[in-house]
């Protein structure tokens, strides 16, 4: 059985591109469509404009309701790490990262909206999350 596609989304202050990729039985990807829907100097992510866009064109790919989704949010007050923290209680996980960040990052981390995701936990030695700042 053929797997479904892969979308691929990655944002930045100017724009949104959209790929449609192909997963190969080789695990090489094949494209098979690419967009850019540029973002206007007055517009943003939350315009009417904007929104009917990225709708049309998603509907008009008629893509099936079981495709993986690949996101990536890209710009200057992004900033992706990997932190390695001791093993700990997941609703601890987001006050440590907050703490651990600042040394870490080179903005003020208690400005900012930080998100994790637990990438490999080992028992009894360390936690390795992604964190994501925005």
């Amino acid at each position: 059985m053929p797997s479904p596609p892969i979308l691929g989304v990655e944002t930045s202050r100017k724009s949104v591109k959209i790929v449609v990729l192909k997963q190969e039985s080789d695990s090489s990807a094949s494209l098979l469509n690419y967009f850019i829907i540029p973002i206007g100097k007055d517009e943003g992510y939350s315009s009417q404009d904007f929104v009917s866009k990225v709708t049309n064109l998603l509907k008009a790919l008629q893509l099936s309701h079981n495709i993986e989704v690949k996101f990536v949010a890209s710009g200057s007050k992004i900033d992706s790490k990997r932190i390695s923290l001791p093993s700990m209680p997941v609703s601890d996980i987001a006050q440590a990262l907050r703490w651990e960040a600042k040394d870490h990052f080179l903005f003020n981390v208690d400005e900012s909206v930080l998100d994790f995701e637990v990438l490999e936990r080992r028992y009894n030695r360390k936690l390795w999350i992604e964190g994501l700042t925005v």
